[in-house]
């Protein structure tokens, strides 16, 4: 998803390529291994299921997401982030980070810009990276999944599926006996017990780092920042995790919100 300038050239389509363009380039290219044979993270996988979505709801992948699952749980404010600054969006944070990179974008493709404002192109990245939220709204969606019996966006079946732990070396060790921590559908997930499971997702781009965090205990933890590292970390969104349990862990007793 990073190879714009190049899948687009591979193409002979303008820069930067686009989700369908991107398909097509990625199509000619052999699998590494049987599906199910072991984990890796596939942001392409991501980007084939945003178009699903718009050949099944006959609607952009944004809106069909923002009409099924944010709006009836009141984060209908998400949105699909714009690449360059100039395009940033009403109450859209600004984003920061070290380094430089050449632009993805025609009318200055190959010039030094920031990374985070056209070393990629975010459009084309919609289902697997190219929300925009607050942390209340990611609470939201985690809230929205707290109690499978009673959530406003999924059957609990198919909640329990989301978290179910997969077959072979995608859920286990190489000698066959459970991962402590295992990807299902959409989440990672760490045992913490007989019958527990953390969940929680990371996010980041040079320029952000997020993460959301639904605990076995019901509590759920969200951090979002606009730069991704830091003089003392390489990954601000993976090394809060610890600092948010412990925040947590000190609360001895949550204030039951209001009706």
């Amino acid at each position: 998803m990073f190879q714009s300038v190049r899948f687009a050239r591979q193409q002979n389509v303008d820069p930067p390529a686009s989700a369908e363009t991107v398909i097509d380039a990625m199509m000619s290219q052999r699998l590494d291994f049987a599906p199910g044979e072991r984990y890796a993270y596939s942001n392409f996988g991501y980007c084939l299921l945003g178009r699903v979505i718009e050949k099944l709801t006959g609607v952009s992948y944004e809106e069909a997401v923002r009409n099924a699952v944010l709006k009836p749980i009141g984060a209908g404010a998400m949105r699909i982030g714009p690449t360059r600054l100039e395009g940033r969006s009403e109450h859209e944070v600004r984003y920061y980070h070290v380094s430089q990179a050449e632009s993805v974008f025609a009318e200055d493709l190959g010039q030094q810009v920031p990374s985070q404002y056209g070393g990629w192109y975010l459009e084309a990245m919609d289902s697997h990276g190219g929300w925009i939220a607050s942390a209340m709204d990611l609470a939201r969606f985690g809230a929205a999944l707290d109690r499978p019996e009673q959530s406003p966006l999924l059957k609990a079946e198919t909640i329990r599926l989301m978290h179910e732990r997969p077959e072979g070396r995608a859920g286990h060790e190489e000698d066959g006996t459970p991962s402590e921590t295992f990807y299902s559908l959409g989440w990672m997930n760490r045992v913490v017990g007989p019958d527990r499971l953390n969940h929680w997702h990371t996010g980041s781009l040079p320029g952000t780092a997020t993460i959301l965090i639904r605990r076995h205990d019901g509590v759920n933890l969200v951090a979002v920042m606009n730069t991704r590292t830091s003089p003392t970390s390489a990954h601000l969104g993976r090394d809060i995790d610890a600092a948010l349990h412990r925040a947590a862990n000190s609360v001895s007793r949550w204030k039951t919100p209001s009706p």
